[in-house]
């Protein structure tokens, strides 16, 4: 209880960092589709902590034991869970979405090789969108991914939202479900959002770090490092992007907010930083990591972003050393990483 307040805390000074102007907030009710989930309930509690009122979906029931942390969330606005909420049948959102302006979308399947992903996350996403309509929601905020940015042409100079798209039928063939989801989600979004004048915003992150609200322990890349579960016998010759999860909330919240927030906005705080650099910054807060030997050979180039756009939201990320060691101190002070 007290971890989960600290973190509370801590994600309502990063909401300090946003700039947009709030109009009439205890006003609004927001729909948050997957309300429990890692982002989503970092959404969930931004929303909150602005004086917004929630009204967040679950698959289970809504007094279920799983999902009784939720009620933990606080804020100056109040959460409602629905429960029993199934995304992939309309005729369940209803229930979440009546009532409210705006809508975020926040859910996804875990597996990333899951080959009928696409498909189900268009339903999932046709779905919400038809009950937005049926429901008068003025904006609907989509969480998507990078891998949707990624033109077959290959990597630009600067990547840029509105002009760098990937190819949903190679990613298919090429296996990348997730990514190919996550396309075709944000077609179907956008296109359903002029048809029935929603203004629609999609945020693209890549690796997102921070506290789980739900207190379940990570299981990411840089986690399976930390732990040794997982060993670099040599450096991959390559480059990640991050994101702290409060500032990615944070940028769903103002892309909602914002009257001319419209189409994609990455949501990595920096251009990638390569895995060595990644590596280094690692152990210098974790000693005990059993670093990569030094890359042979030429770096390749790591990916840069245009964050002209982003900047729009008025949203001030940490920088990604600040994401990386916050992240191993999270991990310390939960207990996850012991010192010897």
């Amino acid at each position: 209880q007290q971890q989960q307040q600290q973190q509370q805390q801590q994600q309502q000074q990063n909401n300090n960092n946003t700039t947009t102007t709030q109009q009439d907030t205890m006003a609004k009710t927001v729909s948050v589709i997957a309300c429990n989930g890692y982002i989503g309930s970092h959404i969930t509690l931004c929303l909150l902590q602005k004086g917004y009122n929630v009204k967040g979906s679950v698959r289970c029931a809504a007094d279920d034991a799983k999902v009784a942390w939720l009620k933990n969330l606080e804020g100056k606005g109040s959460l409602t869970v629905v429960g029993e909420v199934d995304p992939s049948k309309e005729d369940s959102l209803d229930k979440v979405i009546a009532g409210t302006e705006w809508c975020v979308i926040a859910a996804g399947i875990n597996d990333p090789a899951y080959p009928e992903w696409p498909e189900e996350m268009v339903k999932l996403t046709t779905n919400v969108m038809n009950s937005c309509k049926k429901n008068e929601v003025k904006a609907v905020v989509l969480l998507t991914s990078t891998g949707t940015t990624n033109p077959p042409s290959g990597e630009p100079e600067f990547k840029r939202e509105d002009e760098h798209f990937s190819d949903p039928d190679l990613q298919r063939n090429q296996k990348k479900y997730a990514s190919c989801a996550k396309t075709l989600a944000e077609r179907t979004a956008f296109q359903m959002g002029e048809e029935s004048n929603i203004r629609v915003s999609a945020i693209c992150p890549s690796a997102v770090l921070g506290p789980r609200l739900s207190g379940e322990n990570p299981n990411d890349f840089v986690v399976r490092l930390l732990t040794g579960e997982r060993k670099w016998e040599k450096c991959p010759n390559g480059s990640m992007s991050f994101i702290h999860v409060s500032d990615l909330a944070a940028l769903h919240v103002a892309a909602l907010e914002n009257e001319n927030a419209k189409g994609r906005f990455f949501g990595v705080c920096e251009n990638s930083l390569h895995f060595e650099d990644v590596a280094k910054i690692l152990k210098d807060n974790w000693p005990t990591l059993e670093a990569p030997p030094p890359l042979e050979g030429e770096r390749v180039r790591v990916t840069h972003f245009d964050f002209t756009k982003q900047k729009t939201l008025g949203v001030k990320c940490r920088p990604t050393s600040e994401v990386l060691k916050q992240y191993v101190e999270y991990m310390i002070s939960t207990g996850f990483l012991k010192k010897e």
